[in-house]
């Protein structure tokens, strides 16, 4: 069952979420001034086997973040080389960041996104619907 849709209005809108557990995190925004549309979620506190979890790529020359999967231009992808903190909700800070309770879907652009007791699961809304269900045990790859 999908629970209540809430869809961005304005292109430069940012949608941040958490669990209602807080330990995933997620950020997306609509295609916007030649950016394409985008959902990144990171788990916190994690317990993925070895086996899946990438390992720092060579050519990554800032912070690796193994914990986290990204969606964008019809490709996900697990892990993110970056210079910042990631999509995490903090705060002490005026990012807006709001707590998606479990049944319940956001639309960002292109994608819909699902709080679940098993995860949060994110997806393509239309075509091969790519995208990947994150949670502190696993995550799953729709491709």
């Amino acid at each position: 069952m999908i629970g209540l849709i809430l869809h961005v209005t304005v292109a430069s809108t940012l949608v941040h979420f958490q669990s209602p557990s807080g330990n995933i995190n997620c950020i997306g925004g609509p295609a916007y001034q030649g950016s394409p549309a985008f959902v990144q979620c990171l788990v916190k506190q994690h317990s993925w086997p070895k086996s899946i979890t990438p390992r720092r790529p060579a050519r990554c020359d800032l912070d690796y973040d193994p914990y986290t999967i990204s969606l964008g231009n019809r490709r996900v992808s697990v892990g993110s080389c970056r210079g910042d903190i990631g999509p995490l909700c903090v705060q002490a800070t005026a990012d807006k960041c709001s707590t998606l309770a479990y049944g319940r879907s956001v639309g960002i652009g292109p994608f819909l996104c699902q709080s679940l007791k098993a995860g949060v699961e994110c997806r393509y809304r239309t075509g091969s619907k790519a995208g990947f269900r994150i949670a502190r045990e696993t995550y799953i790859l729709y491709r």
